[in-house]
């Protein structure tokens, strides 16, 4: 029995290593790549920074033709508040932007809505403190 048990694994072994040698290189055909942001906001501060996003963030992003998150859920249990779902309409590839150009583009309306640059960053300031803390993750949708 131990004899067959050896030969079993060895053919078994054989078979695995084999085949992974075997196989060929493949891509994602058309792969959609998303973030997800988790948001944890200070006791009583997800009401002031959600005015923030509506009045300001969202209506930068409609003004300087930028993506907007594909959703944004509420979450009901667990150390989080929010989370917000972005496609990332570039894939990995806009990884690879230190600042990219819908960025650019995102902070010019933002100082035009906020009535200047110095007036746009406090706001900016104002929402990061409404932050506790937050973590991010991206994935390849299925």
């Amino acid at each position: 029995m131990k004899k067959f048990s050896l030969i079993l694994t060895t053919l078994l072994t054989f078979c695995f290593i084999s085949s992974s040698f075997s196989q060929e290189a493949k891509k994602y055909e058309n792969p959609e790549w998303y973030t997800f942001t988790y948001v944890d906001y200070h006791p009583g501060m997800m009401g002031e920074a959600r005015d923030i996003i509506d009045n300001y963030f969202k209506k930068a992003s409609a003004q300087a033709g930028t993506p907007v998150p594909v959703m944004e859920v509420s979450l009901a249990a667990g150390e989080y508040d929010m989370l917000v779902v972005w496609k990332m309409q570039e894939g990995v590839e806009s990884l690879n932007w230190q600042t990219s150009p819908s960025q650019v583009e995102w902070r010019k309306a933002m100082d035009e809505i906020a009535g200047g640059t110095e007036e746009a960053q406090k706001i900016m300031e104002k929402y990061r403190k409404c932050v506790r803390a937050s973590s991010s993750n991206m994935g390849r949708k299925l």
